[in-house]
């Protein structure tokens, strides 16, 4: 599900929380996108490939899903900070991380 980090959507949900809390923006997100695209794949709006690019996520997610907005902004916001080491704002994190939770 996510690496190793865990097993349950729970205790995923739990440890990007945990991140957010301790300031670990990058880990928060990389949980939090990895959450998404897996309830996007059981939800049989995406199917999760480990080696697919995020861009071919987006590309993939049809325009009318529910989820594209979010998966947008989450995938902006993740690029943002993974590869192109920029600061996001936490509350920015913490509202991506709330409407994942909701899935």
């Amino acid at each position: 599900m996510t690496e190793g980090q865990a097993s349950t959507w729970e205790e995923a949900l739990r440890l990007a929380r945990a991140a957010l809390d301790e300031g670990d923006l990058r880990r928060s997100l990389w949980l939090g996108h990895r959450l998404l695209l897996l309830r996007l794949d059981q939800r049989d709006v995406i199917t999760f490939v480990g080696s697919k690019t995020n861009s071919a996520y987006l590309r993939e997610c049809p325009v009318k899903a529910p989820q594209k907005d979010l998966l947008q902004r989450l995938t902006e916001s993740y690029e943002q900070v993974i590869y192109a080491h920029r600061p996001v704002e936490p509350e920015v994190v913490d509202r991506l991380i709330g409407e994942v939770e909701k899935l």
